[in-house]
């Protein structure tokens, strides 16, 4: 007669249940910073191709500072519009499509611990990096005077 005790079943499933919870998070870290490189390239990529609009803006008397107010504001707009949709999407996935596929007979040893934590801390550095970028990005690339920036053509 073979006899599995419940202290032995109990270790056996904590091990699938790390193992999931390991892949799981490297699957959510590669996720992030693949969202996080990707915003990093829109925000950019958006102030490289609008130069000259900028410098047409400061040739009628836009001061840098309001130029590098305009750029935070509106990458802040993009974060957070982001970082909503965002958490409304994973909340709605993990309280439906996630639930349900737990509740199912095969799955019974896991049970749904469901936080946005993960999303509030992407949420914090989208942000933080929405204020970031568009102070080193200008200063990097509105070189030169306005003259210069408006004769250069994209």
């Amino acid at each position: 007669v073979s006899y599995t005790s419940t202290e032995l079943m109990e270790q056996q499933l904590s091990s699938v249940g790390n193992i999931v919870l390991l892949v799981g998070g490297m699957i959510g870290v590669i996720m992030a910073l693949a969202g996080l490189i990707n915003f990093t390239n829109m925000m950019i990529t958006n102030i490289i191709t609008r130069r000259h609009e900028f410098a047409t803006m400061q040739s009628i008397g836009m001061t840098n500072r309001q130029l590098r107010r305009m750029m935070i504001y509106e990458g802040l707009f993009y974060a957070g519009a982001a970082d909503i949709v965002g958490a409304i999407f994973a909340a709605i996935v993990g309280l439906t499509v996630l639930k349900s596929v737990l509740n199912s007979s095969s799955m019974w040893y896991f049970t749904l611990h469901f936080t946005l934590v993960p999303a509030l801390i992407i949420a914090l550095v989208y942000l933080l990096l929405a204020a970031v970028i568009p102070v080193i990005v200008l200063r990097f690339f509105n070189k030169g005077t306005v003259v210069e920036r408006l004769r250069t053509s994209e």
